[in-house]
């Protein structure tokens, strides 16, 4: 628990919800495709955290969900976390 209560630190754009050893990530905006890339780009740097601090992200329990109005279509989206280490 120590370690995870530097998380925050590693975004000003993230918001974190953490509770414990369980997290949550909130991140919002108007553009989909914008977003996408933004969330992709901040959870490397949460990677990089992680390896750097020798912990491992479950990815087994890790997901994502998408809130939108219902007249706004979304194309398909791809979350990236690479937690492989070096």
């Amino acid at each position: 628990m120590i370690y995870i209560n530097d998380l925050p630190n590693t975004s000003s754009v993230l918001h974190y919800i953490i509770f414990a050893e369980d997290s949550n990530i909130v991140l919002y905006g108007a553009n989909m495709e914008k977003l996408i890339e933004l969330a992709n780009t901040e959870l490397k740097i949460a990677s990089d955290w992680f390896k750097a601090n020798k912990l491992s992200l479950n990815l087994n329990k890790a997901n994502y969900i998408i809130f939108r109005s219902t007249n706004k279509q979304i194309s398909s989206t791809t979350m990236v976390i690479n937690m492989t280490l070096n």
